[in-house]
């Protein structure tokens, strides 16, 4: 399940059916899902990793996946480990960190909830 999101559905015997919803080509090899959320439209988000956080690289994206449209498209990039994804009460403004000891900062985007896009990245918190 590095590969993409995946729709998991429970047996009865304890095993699990997945069906894969979506997949990307990620930036390099080693690289996998780390944490996720739903907006208020029901779009899922997700961030990307590359497995070795240590390495530091740059090569983490933020992707959204539209069930109307089954694909998950890279919304944000240049990111090491994108984490804690967030949307204000109203939804009007998405919350993301990268929590990698490198970075550790919060933004804040405008977020057009028709369109599921966010624009106008500012720094919101800085914990370095």
């Amino acid at each position: 399940m590095e590969n993409g999101i995946y729709h998991l559905q429970p047996c009865d015997d304890g095993s699990l059916i997945s069906t894969l919803l979506a997949s990307v080509e990620h930036a390099q090899t080693g690289m996998r899902f780390n944490d996720g959320r739903c907006d208020r439209q029901g779009r899922f988000w997700a961030g990307t990793m590359l497995m070795d956080m240590a390495a530091g690289a740059v090569v983490g994206a933020l992707y959204r996946y539209s069930a109307g449209q089954k694909t998950l498209e890279a919304q944000l990039k240049d990111l090491i480990v994108p984490n804690g994804l967030a949307f204000s009460p109203d939804g009007k403004t998405m919350y993301l960190s990268d929590s990698h000891p490198s970075v550790q900062k919060i933004w804040a985007f405008d977020y057009d909830t028709d369109s599921g896009t966010p624009h106008d990245r500012r720094l919101f918190v800085d914990m370095n």
